[in-house]
């Protein structure tokens, strides 16, 4: 079973999302969506495909919004442990941090059961469902650049949004470079090459500590296939994102 399979029926959207949890985990769906990381960077708890974290405050909202809409689903999971996670969020985040802090060892690993508990709630299409809401301003920018450059294609809807999620946006300098490549690129099927052009520029446009890593995620959702972090993606058979429209 191909991992496309895992996706059939999900939104453009939602696509787009596994294949960005995907690079930003090294780990392809459902996994991308279970991310746990803990305290190395004083965050205390880093979850979730674009890994919300409690230190920032950005993981609480999706944990309310669990236990308010899938409370059942919760109790499932969590069980006892389905209370101690609302007092938690209801204490102020330092108190929030030093309990995680207690859950991990020495690597900043959590144990169990807690790590199979996040990792069930990860799972659920409940809990993907809030993340996809919750990588909302992701979504925004990256639509506000398929405008700008007039893309049409599922990849690259993809490519913004990865943009949108590691690097922030594109600079009107970059801008101003990718148009003006944009006018020598042949009329009849003009969309890959546009797409290449783009991960070329905003690569060359990164910290040149990142600028390899950059260069390879863009250049793979480009061109529908290519390595990042030693995993091989194919954009179609993985996750369904095509140069079919994106329809947004």
């Amino acid at each position: 079973m191909t991992q496309v399979t895992l996706l059939s029926g999900e939104t453009v959207v939602m696509r787009c999302l596994a294949l960005t949890a995907a690079f930003e985990t090294s780990t392809l769906p459902p996994d991308c969506f279970c991310g746990i990381t803990g305290d190395f960077d004083g965050q205390g708890l880093s979850f979730g495909a674009l890994q919300w974290n409690l230190g920032r405050g950005t993981l609480q909202p999706l944990l309310w919004t669990f236990l308010r809409e899938h409370d059942d689903l919760a109790i499932e999971i969590f069980g006892a442990q389905r209370n101690m996670i609302e007092q938690l969020l209801r204490a102020p985040v330092p108190s929030q941090l030093n309990f995680v802090r207690r859950l991990q060892n020495q690597r900043f690993q959590f144990q169990e059961p807690w790590r199979g508990m996040l990792t069930s709630m990860g799972q659920t299409p409940e809990f993907q469902a809030i993340q996809c809401d919750a990588a909302g301003k992701y979504l925004d920018r990256a639509k506000a650049l398929v405008r700008e450059f007039a893309l049409r294609s599922q990849r690259g809807l993809a490519l913004m949004f990865d943009i949108a999620v590691q690097n922030g946006s594109i600079n009107k300098v970059v801008t101003k470079q990718i148009l003006k490549d944009f006018a020598s690129i042949p009329e009849d099927d003009p969309e890959t090459e546009k797409l290449i052009t783009i991960a070329r520029r905003r690569a060359a446009a990164s910290v040149e500590r990142f600028r390899a890593d950059v260069l390879a995620r863009k250049l793979t959702i480009a061109e529908g296939v290519g390595t990042v972090h030693g995993l091989r993606y194919n954009l179609a058979d993985q996750f369904g994102l095509t140069l079919e429209p994106h329809g947004l």
